[in-house]
C-alpha cells in the first residue's frame, strides 16, 4: 500500500526552489478557528490568559486578516462568462 504524502493530502504546493504554498481556504480556516476558540477563553469558569478587551482585539484581528485574504483571492480570480472566459455572446 502506497502512503499519499502529507503535500498531497494538505493541497500544499512546491514551486521550482522548494518554497511550500497552500490553499488560502486552509489558511482563513485557521485563521477563523483560532479566533473561535480564543474568543471561548474565560467563558469556561477558568481565569483567562488576557483580559476580554486584549481577546477582543485579537480575534478581531484574526478575522480581519482571513477576512482580506478571501477578499484578495476574489480580486485575483478571474470571473468567467459563458464557456470561454468571457467570449459567450461574441461572434
Amino acid at each position: 500500500m502506497t502512503r499519499t504524502p502529507p503535500e498531497m493530502r494538505l493541497g500544499v504546493a512546491r514551486d521550482d526552489d522548494g518554497t511550500l504554498y497552500i490553499p488560502a481556504q486552509q489558511v482563513t480556516d485557521l485563521l477563523r478557528g483560532l479566533a473561535g476558540q480564543w474568543q471561548d477563553w474565560g467563558h469556561d469558569g477558568e481565569q483567562p490568559v488576557l483580559d476580554r478587551d486584549t481577546l477582543q482585539l485579537l480575534t478581531a484581528a484574526l478575522r480581519d486578516a482571513a477576512d482580506q485574504i478571501d477578499v484578495e483571492c476574489i480580486a485575483r480570480t478571474r470571473v468567467r462568462h459563458g464557456h470561454r472566459d468571457g467570449e459567450a455572446g461574441r461572434q
